[in-house]
């Protein structure tokens, strides 16, 4: 039986990201939509839990950034969160992982772009 994962929050240099337009999601992270990041917005962390919780308290979680991090990092059980500064332009994908032991009991996955500066477009690529 698989745990299901869900995103719980986004948090962009410290405040709460609510959705709409001109921000980073379009809707709610609990529905893990594609993250949209500005070049200057290099604080990001994202939250993550489990939906179990006859199981929650057994769980521990890891993540990875996938374009970035070779290796998992674990995460603080009583607030699951990832956290990241100064990402590079290009794409990533979050991955999470809850434990039960050393066992994979579930999954999640949110897709993140980072757009590159605008100094850094096509006409700074003509020169």
């Amino acid at each position: 039986n698989q745990v299901p994962l869900v995103f719980t929050e986004l948090r962009i240099g410290n405040q709460a990201i609510v959705p709409g337009a001109g921000t980073a999601i379009a809707t709610s992270i609990e529905s893990a939509p594609p993250v949209r990041l500005r070049h200057d917005e290099d604080l990001v962390s994202i939250g993550f839990a489990a939906l179990d919780y006859r199981r929650a308290p057994g769980l521990s979680f890891r993540y990875r950034l996938a374009g970035r991090d070779a290796d998992w990092t674990p995460a603080d059980p009583r607030r699951p969160m990832a956290s990241y500064t100064g990402l590079s332009s290009g794409q990533y994908r979050l991955l999470v992982e809850a434990l039960a032991g050393d066992k994979v009991a579930g999954r999640a996955e949110l897709d993140i772009t980072v757009l590159e500066a605008p100094w850094f477009g096509l006409w700074a690529r003509v020169g």
